[in-house]
């Protein structure tokens, strides 16, 4: 798998989220067709050759959506849904009784554009047997693709399932796009003028960076990177899930900020502003100062402390 083969898909593959998502969350033979099949050949698995890969496998009293095989028996199974759709435990509990069942030894779960890939005997809870995860929205392209290299089919026939840990393909930036990944240091903590989300006014500077309670970082392109950079840092800590959605504007308010579909109260569709954020759609037909409110609002909704969450302007 040359490298920068992958590299040119997944920007491909972005460009096609981007470009035909609500179609891709209406059908999950499109996301297959469009994303995960391009994907799975791309990592040597040629999905027309039923030696290589079996679509609807047969296992028990159900089928997984992929088999991905090893001398004739899954060496991974691949579970399969439209885009945008929460990957909640329903789904993991499903492949992974098939994987028990066949003694598979790593499963994985995909709408497309987000990947989770598990060892089916590690002898922990569910959380901790995911052993690889990466995400076509919100990952620049470089860091997607070393994660994605555990699908590799000679890793997965070999059983062993990792992504890359250096970079090895060149980007421009690289360093300033890998969102939420770099710990400040001391010295950068002391002398940069961060701010309390609780302080912060929009009158003023505009964002660029955002601090979370770990010490990750966010870049900030506008106002509305606030909300959705929070949604994002609190669902990667698994602080935001399917069962604390959806999140109102107020608590009478009808409309939603975030939800696991793009719909408020009443039915009524969000703007055509809103963003998918791992999995979690976020309203943004607001102006700094509604931003501001709706990120303080998603981080309390969850019980954090929005003091704890900074903000710093150029």
């Amino acid at each position: 798998m040359p490298l920068e083969s992958l590299f040119e898909l997944v920007e491909t593959l972005k460009g096609r989220v981007e470009t035909h998502g609500n179609a891709l969350q209406s059908s999950e033979a499109l996301t297959r067709y469009a994303l995960i099949d391009p994907l799975l050949r791309e990592s040597g698995w040629d999905t027309s050759d039923p030696a290589v890969v079996v679509p609807e496998y047969r296992s028990g009293s159900g089928s997984a959506d992929y088999a991905l095989l090893n001398d004739g028996g899954p060496a991974m199974m691949v579970e399969a849904k439209k885009l945008g759709t929460p990957l909640q435990d329903p789904v993991i509990l499903q492949v992974l009784n098939y994987c028990q069942m066949e003694g598979t030894k790593h499963f994985a779960i995909t709408d497309g554009a987000r990947w989770s890939i598990y060892d089916t005997h590690k002898p922990v809870p569910m959380n901790e047997k995911r052993v690889a995860e990466f995400n076509l929205i919100n990952q620049p392209p470089t860091e997607f693709c070393l994660k994605a290299l555990s699908l590799w089919r000679p890793s997965v026939q070999a059983g062993y399932v990792a992504g890359g840990q250096t970079p090895i393909i060149s980007e421009p930036s690289v360093s300033q796009t890998m969102n939420t990944t770099t710990t400040p240091t001391a010295s950068t903590s002391q002398t940069e003028d961060w701010h309390p989300l609780t302080n912060v006014d929009h009158k003023g500077s505009k964002p660029v960076e955002m601090l979370f309670p770990d010490g990750g970082r966010a870049d900030l392109k506008n106002w509305y990177d606030l909300p959705t950079e929070s949604v994002r840092w609190l669902s990667n800590q698994d602080l935001l899930n399917t069962t604390r959605c959806p999140i109102r504007a107020g608590p009478r308010a009808k409309r939603y900020i975030v939800n696991t579909q793009p719909f408020h109260l009443e039915g009524i569709r969000f703007s055509n502003q809103n963003r998918l954020v791992n999995g979690f759609h976020v309203e943004l037909k607001y102006d700094a100062r509604g931003h501001i409110r709706n990120t303080k609002t998603i981080i309390n909704h969850v019980g954090q402390d929005p003091a704890q969450f900074k903000v710093r302007f150029d």
